[in-house]
C-alpha cells in the first residue's frame, strides 16, 4: 500500500499529481516485487502480515531543507530522504510486527520525502524526463528503506545496479 500526499498546494497540478502518484505505484510495486525485497517479502508472510505500506511525499525545497537540517544536521535542500522505520540490511532483517499498521496489517517501511523543484532540475540536469527523475528517486528511496546504502563504493555500485535493473524492468530506461 503506498499512501502518498503533497505537502504543498501548489507543488503540482491536477495532471501532474495523478502522473506522479501513477510512477509512485509502479516503482514501488517494481522495487517489491524485485529480487533485493524477496526476503523481507517472505518473512512478511510467514509473520502473518498481509504486505508492505510506505509513505510517499512530494514537497519543495525549504521543507526538504528543514527536515534535512532537523533530522541530519544538513542545512540543505536535497532530491530525496528516506526514513525508515525497521532495521532492514540489504533487504533482509528481522520483522517486527509492532510496525505493522493495525487496520492494514501492512508493515510500515517508512516514509520518502522528494522534492519537485528538485526533481524537475535534476531531470533537466541528466537530460531525461522528468517522469525518469521521479521514478529514480522513488526507487532510490524505497531501497534505503529496505536497507540498500551507499556509504561506500561497493555499496553504492549494488544500490546503483539494483536501481538501474528495476527501473529498467518496468520501463524507465535512462
Amino acid at each position: 500500500k503506498c499512501n502518498i500526499s503533497f505537502e504543498k498546494r501548489n507543488i503540482a497540478d491536477t495532471d501532474q499529481r495523478k502522473q506522479l502518484k501513477e510512477i509512485v505505484y509502479k516503482v514501488v510495486s517494481g522495487v517489491l516485487n524485485y529480487s533485493c525485497s524477496q526476503i523481507v517479502s517472505q518473512k512478511i508472510k510467514e509473520s502473518g502480515l498481509n504486505g508492505f505500506e510506505v509513505n510517499v511525499i512530494f514537497t519543495d525545497d525549504d521543507s526538504i531543507r528543514e527536515i534535512n537540517k532537523e533530522y541530519r544536521n544538513i542545512d540543505r535542500s536535497t532530491d530525496v530522504l528516506s526514513f525508515p522505520i525497521n532495521d532492514f540490511m540489504y533487504g533482509d532483517g528481522e520483522i517486527d510486527i509492532f510496525n505493522s499498521n493495525e487496520e492494514t496489517q501492512n508493515l510500515m517501511l517508512g516514509d520518502i520525502i522528494i522534492s519537485v523543484p528538485t526533481m524537475k532540475k535534476q531531470a533537466d540536469e541528466y537530460g531525461h524526463g522528468k517522469d525518469r527523475e521521479c521514478a529514480f528517486l522513488v526507487c532510490h528511496g524505497m531501497l534505503h528503506l529496505l536497507g540498500y546504502d551507499h556509504m561506500n563504493e561497493e555499496d553504492e555500485k549494488q544500490m546503483f545496479k539494483h536501481a538501474d535493473d528495476i527501473l529498467n524492468s518496468i520501463g524507465f530506461i535512462r
